[in-house]
């Protein structure tokens, strides 16, 4: 299992089987100023301007439609925030949920202030230009990679409590925790961090830490080695000894 909330799931449907927990490796990936730079001004992003994002494949239970209406707050509040959402439709699930989200934005008079990527595979680079990442899912995530993502970048991130966010975050301390379907409450988030820049840094430093400390790569490998070495001696012992005659 790659979460605690997964964890359960699967012992439920299948009690019989043991189910162990590891969380997911994330590698810790450094990005220079230069790449930030390059990649802000791609998204039209000014010097005193906050950026924030969104980033995964575009499904309406992942709630990038919540993370558009509180952009659309956040932008009447503080003229000078930006916004871009990464991603597409994957395995030609929801297609016209990417047309519904443009057509928002245009109705939220949100158009020139918020970025449409699509598909990336510079995913690191474009978080790394972020100075906050949103996660917005209307339903617990069975673990929520984006999160820890963005924290190996050294960003804040709000998302939605429950499930596997809920496992990784530690509210106010290694990010902020929100609850689902609420703009209204995901906007004033965003508002509290926009309007402190120390407490962003903060979060990010601890986010970052939390990731090399228990989701790395390195630490879901001697994880893994662990149990695998565990299950190696159980095996050795539980054979049977033959007879020395035979």
């Amino acid at each position: 299992a790659i979460s605690k909330a997964s964890q359960r799931t699967m012992e439920k449907l299948r009690p019989n089987v043991e189910c162990r927990l590891f969380y997911w490796g994330t590698p810790i990936l450094e990005t220079s100023p230069v790449e930030e730079r390059s990649a802000r001004d791609e998204l039209g992003v000014g010097h005193d301007e906050v950026l924030l994002g969104s980033f995964g494949r575009l499904q309406r239970w992942k709630g990038q439609d919540v993370f558009v209406a509180a952009a659309a707050e956040v932008a009447r509040a503080r003229p000078k925030s930006r916004f871009v959402v990464v991603g597409g439709s994957v395995f030609g699930l929801e297609p016209e949920y990417f047309e519904r989200l443009k057509h928002e934005a245009v109705a939220l008079v949100l158009a020139d202030r918020l970025s449409f990527t699509g598909f990336r595979s510079d995913v690191a680079r474009l978080m790394a230009a972020c100075d906050i990442v949103c996660h917005t899912s209307r339903v617990p995530e069975p673990f929520g990679l984006v999160i820890v993502e963005a924290m190996a970048v050294g960003r804040p991130v709000i998302a939605t409590a429950g499930g596997g966010p809920s496992e990784i975050i530690t509210s106010d301390s290694d990010g902020v925790l929100v609850p689902p379907d609420d703009p209204g409450t995901l906007a004033s988030a965003m508002i509290a961090l926009i309007d402190d820049p120390k407490r962003r840094r903060s979060l990010g430093l601890r986010g970052r830490e939390l990731v090399r400390t228990q989701f790395s790569i390195d630490v879901m490998a001697s994880t893994l080695i662990k149990h695998l070495d565990e299950q190696l001696i159980r095996v050795r012992s539980s054979r049977p000894t033959l007879p020395r005659d035979l």
